[in-house]
């Protein structure tokens, strides 16, 4: 279920959601886009972590209310994770459901497919995939270990309770703005990716200028039905789509402003 986080800002009321893997499904985005509409500007922003927001809420209680009943899945902190490779999508998702509830919203989890990129942000808690097996790579702090990737999410749920208990060893993290070191644009999962697909198919990554979209853009990915997750650099992918229906989605997204083109200066 959500677990929506209300904060007074310099000039309106926000309400931060924190999709684990930024893994999200299509009825999410019907119901997002109905909440920014009636309680928020109707626009959505994606921010670093794989975060999203509605902004210049005038009733907290509502919009909280109005997303209890959701289906949108969401962990206490930010749990980000390689955006094409599934197993690492899957094992964020975990990670999120694991994570004790008073971990801080400040803690940032990753999830490394094996390629570095995550890893490169240096997230508090760090676990990588080793290729060909299912053991998996644990770092936080100066510390390091392997375990089972079925063990890992409430590996690092255990560290998430350390962290909170031990206030000398949260002193020594660095701040979450720290970790949200921008991406260069070839680097960006932008444009149609297919190298690590099956033949006929390709996901394709979308960017938003400032990451913003409107809650019509959310409306439209809700009605696509079709598995999206929210990057951890202010973008999208969709997941799985013939190349017919993925060039049928650049047709309609793009006239609306939507990024395909990872050399675009909007980026």
């Amino acid at each position: 279920m959500p677990r929506p986080i209300l904060s007074a800002q310099s000039d309106s009321t926000v309400l931060s959601l924190f999709p684990a893997g930024g893994i999200t499904r299509s009825q999410d985005w019907l119901e997002i886009a109905d909440a920014s509409r009636q309680l928020a500007d109707s626009n959505i922003y994606l921010t670093s972590h794989s975060s999203l927001e509605l902004r210049n809420i005038a009733d907290g209680d509502a919009v909280i209310e109005r997303l209890a009943t959701t289906t949108l899945h969401t962990s206490p902190c930010r749990v980000v994770a390689s955006p094409l490779n599934s197993r690492a999508r899957e094992l964020a998702r975990l990670i999120g459901e694991a994570a004790p509830e008073s971990t801080k919203d400040n803690i940032v989890v990753g999830v490394d497919s094996g390629d570095g990129l995550i890893a490169s942000h240096h997230p508090h808690v760090c676990v990588t995939l080793i290729e060909n097996t299912t053991e998996v790579r644990v770092r936080v702090l100066e510390h390091e270990f392997r375990t089972d990737i079925g063990e890992a999410p409430s590996a690092v749920a255990e560290i998430l309770q350390y962290l909170d208990a031990n206030k000398s060893a949260e002193a020594q993290l660095a701040d979450a703005e720290l970790i949200d070191a921008p991406l260069k644009n070839s680097q960006l999962p932008i444009g149609w990716l297919a190298d690590h697909m099956p033949s006929g198919r390709v996901e394709l990554g979308v960017g938003l200028f400032d990451g913003v979209m409107s809650a019509e853009i959310a409306e439209i990915l809700g009605k696509m039905e079709v598995p999206v997750t929210i990057t951890p650099w202010k973008g999208l992918v969709l997941h799985d789509l013939s190349e017919g229906d993925a060039d049928a989605v650049v047709r309609v997204l793009a006239p609306r402003g939507l990024i395909f083109d990872v050399n675009s200066p909007f980026l």
